[in-house]
């Protein structure tokens, strides 16, 4: 690495990207388990750091890579164990989200939530478009 804050993203690129994969599957996918998360986070950081030690790739690819590769690892190692027991994960995942927001919201609440979000999006794509 040429500098500090480099070699940090670099290490960042090596570290995040099982934890970031880990997440996103465990909120939006209920068959994802234990085992599965073990297997990406496990497998991503050695793939990681092999990837950072090595460098065969610029840092941001060698990120892409470790995360599409722990979400296989967490696939594979999800459905090696037993699916976990839907009672105990019902409201946990993104699945019943819509149906718990509306049944402890408001019609003014959710329509609010939605006229800001909605705010935001237009404030991001407007400050992309002046600083293109």
């Amino acid at each position: 690495a040429e500098s500090l804050f480099q070699y940090l993203q670099q290490v960042n690129a090596a570290i995040g990207p099982p934890i970031a994969a880990t997440f996103l599957v465990g909120v939006f996918w209920p068959r994802a388990n234990q085992r599965g998360a073990m297997f990406a986070l496990l497998g991503g950081l050695v793939l990681g750091i092999t990837l950072l030690a090595l460098e065969p790739f610029p840092f941001l690819i060698s990120a892409g890579i470790t995360f599409f590769i722990s979400l296989g690892l967490l696939v594979i190692g999800s459905y090696s164990a037993p699916a976990p027991d839907y009672e105990k994960i019902k409201d946990l995942t993104w699945s019943r989200v819509k149906y718990i927001v509306e049944q402890s919201s408001t019609k003014k609440q959710i329509f609010m939530f939605r006229a800001g979000s909605s705010l935001v999006v237009l404030m991001m794509a407007s400050l992309w478009w002046s600083f293109r």
